[in-house]
């Protein structure tokens, strides 16, 4: 939140929706790159992911802000 990087597990299930801008695996997840997950947090406080988006930081080396 706020720009600032933090790791949370997610977890998807048959009703996860999935858009596909353009094909990735996991070595598109790397250093510099922005992940921004929604969804809801379960009774345990794990994300249950309904959107997962991978974007690149901007020049400065920050993420945008996600969409409300």
């Amino acid at each position: 939140a706020n720009g600032n990087p933090s790791q949370t597990e997610a977890t998807v299930n048959d009703k996860t929706q999935y858009t596909r801008g353009v094909s990735a695996d996991l070595q598109a997840v790397t250093q510099g790159k922005c992940i921004t997950a929604r969804g809801t947090k379960d009774g345990g406080g794990t994300l249950q992911a309904t959107v997962v988006t991978l974007t690149a930081a901007n020049a400065k080396g920050q993420c945008p802000e996600p969409k409300k």
